[in-house]
Parts: C-alpha cells; sequence; structure tokens
C-alpha cells in the first residue's frame, strides 16, 4: 500500500485537468518509468497515478466537511514540530494542526454522540493519536544514520 499523496507527487489536478510539476523531486531522478505505452495509451505507472489523484478529488468535499465539523466545536488548535537528527539536520513543520483533547473531552455529550455518530470521533481520536509517531519516525531515521555511519 502507498498513500495517495504519495502516488501522485509531481501530479496535480488543475480546472480538470492533469498537470505536472516539472521543478518537483521525483522528476529529479534519472532513472524513470514510462507514462504512455508504445501506442500512447496510458502505462501502469501513469494509471496509478490517475487513480490516486482520483481517490484526492473525491475525498475532498468529505474532508472540508469534517474540518468545518471540528472547527464548529473548536476542536482544531495549532502545532509546531521541530525535529532535531543525530546528522545535526533540524526539520521544522509549521502551519499544521491537530486535535484538542482538552476541547474534545469538555464537550456536551450531545456534541460527543453527534460526532460519533458521523464517524468523526474515531477520526479525532485517531489525528491526535497520530502526533505521537513523529517521535518514532525521528527515531527510526536516527538508526538508519547509525547503519550508514
Amino acid at each position: 500500500y502507498r498513500p495517495a499523496d504519495l502516488e501522485r507527487q509531481g501530479f496535480y489536478i488543475t480546472d480538470g485537468q492533469l498537470v505536472v510539476d516539472r521543478e518537483h523531486g521525483v522528476f529529479a531522478e534519472p532513472d524513470g518509468q514510462l507514462l504512455f505505452d508504445m501506442n500512447a495509451e496510458a502505462a501502469l505507472p501513469l494509471k496509478r497515478i490517475q487513480q490516486a489523484l482520483h481517490v484526492l478529488q473525491s475525498g475532498i468535499p468529505e474532508t472540508d466537511a469534517l474540518i468545518e465539523r471540528f472547527l464548529a466545536h473548536r476542536l482544531l488548535e495549532p502545532i509546531d514540530v521541530t525535529m532535531s537528527f543525530d546528522d545535526g539536520e533540524h526539520l521544522t513543520l509549521e502551519g499544521l494542526y491537530t486535535i484538542s483533547l482538552d476541547a474534545l473531552h469538555a464537550l456536551p455529550d450531545a456534541a460527543v454522540l453527534d460526532l460519533f455518530r458521523r464517524g468523526d470521533l474515531q477520526l479525532a481520536y485517531a489525528q491526535a493519536g497520530s502526533i505521537r509517531h513523529l517521535r518514532t519516525l525521528g527515531r527510526i531515521r536516527n538508526n538508519r544514520l547509525a547503519d550508514i555511519g
């Protein structure tokens, strides 16, 4: 399994058209796969990209609605992530948001029940829990650096 956002890297949909971002790092590699076969038909890599873009595009209205519901309950809060690695590199991610567990736990019962019935409660906890994995990902990167060095 590969997330749709990774699968489509370097490709976007604008005004209903497939667009290639030639400056994207995915195109920096000298080796690559053909997007079209000898008959000018979409080859398997392009079909995977098209499918990934379709999945992402079709999920936009649902995602927007979910974010609106979280905003209505004041569940979103900004989070900045700063990581330091053993090789001295620093990574800062700004402009991100997470679920405020304090705000979630303070909701009235009726609001929690509504979030539960919509499937939003599970998503809220999954998102909040995913933040813990950042430390694990940093540790994995440091372990790889140690294996290389």
